[in-house]
This record gives C-alpha cells, sequence and structure tokens, in this order.
C-alpha cells in the first residue's frame, strides 16, 4: 500500500540539525527525527505534504544551543527550508518529485517517484 502523508516536519528536522549537508543525512538515514529516504521506502512511503515552519526563537536555541545567540529572520527560515528540499529533488537521481497539482501527485504515483508538496504551516514566517 502506497502511504501519502498528510503533513511532515522533515524540512525542519533538516534545517535544524543538518544544515550543513541535508541532502546526504535525509539519503543516508537520520537517527532524529521521523523521516528520511531509506525509512520512506520501507515504509511504502508515495509522498507527502512537507512543511515549512518556523519555529519560535526559543525553540531554535533549545534545539540547536550553538545557535541560540543568532536573531533568524522568519522569510529567511522558510526560504533556506525551501532550499533544503530542493536540494534533496536536484540530487534525488529522479527520485523525488516536486508537485503542484494533484496531477503531478498521480504522475509521481504512476512512475513510483516519491512525491513533495511544499506547503507553509503558520503565519510565523510573515
Amino acid at each position: 500500500m502506497a502511504i501519502f502523508d498528510g503533513h511532515n516536519d522533515l524540512l525542519l528536522n533538516l534545517w535544524l540539525h543538518h544544515r550543513a549537508d541535508p541532502v546526504s543525512a535525509f539519503f543516508a538515514g537520520i537517527e532524529n527525527g521521523h523521516l528520511d529516504y531509506p525509512r520512506m521506502l520501507q515504509g511504502g512511503f508515495a509522498g507527502g505534504l512537507f512543511a515549512l515552519f518556523v519555529p519560535p526563537q526559543e525553540y531554535i536555541a533549545r534545539m540547536t544551543p550553538q545557535y541560540a545567540s543568532q536573531r533568524w529572520d522568519p522569510i529567511d527560515i522558510l526560504w533556506q527550508q525551501l532550499a533544503i528540499l530542493k536540494q534533496l529533488i536536484a540530487h534525488s537521481a529522479g527520485r523525488l518529485r516536486l508537485c503542484l497539482s494533484a496531477a503531478d501527485i498521480e504522475r509521481c504515483r504512476e512512475d513510483k517517484v516519491l512525491a513533495m508538496v511544499a506547503h507553509i504551516e503558520g503565519a510565523g514566517g510573515f
């Protein structure tokens, strides 16, 4: 059975914990978090809605103490997470695809390619 996830925080996890090399972390496997490419394959993951989320500054400081003193521009956080999504797709050798419509998602199912729909969670980025 193919699973389409209605919401996940993969991009936030990669941004917080694997900013230096999110592509390698995603394709090799991530110890923290719920999703990475090996587990997606193992679980029958067909695609999902990948959240672009601006966490509170306190959350960033708690999760990444090395950035505790840095103040982040919310729009920059959204752009950085979107850039991670684009990097994953660009380095996927055709295994991932950005979807902008239901027809795109259906084509991914037919082609056995992981469907990635970006969505903005909350209004913190604005």
